[in-house]
């Protein structure tokens, strides 16, 4: 996610305030951009099928 410039927030402090309520893990934050992650909550699309 990126923060607009100009704008206050804590792109850190951000990341934290959303982790809970959406149910995922700090991944980064580089300047105004943060990573957060959420794994996939059905196990089907949890597996990667590679072609042979």
């Amino acid at each position: 996610m990126k923060i607009q410039e100009g704008c206050e927030l804590d792109p850190k402090e951000t990341a934290n305030d959303l982790m809970e309520p959406l149910g995922a893990e700090f991944v980064q934050a580089i300047g105004r951009k943060f990573t957060l992650y959420r794994r996939a909550s059905d196990k089907e699309k949890r597996q990667i099928v590679l072609p042979r």
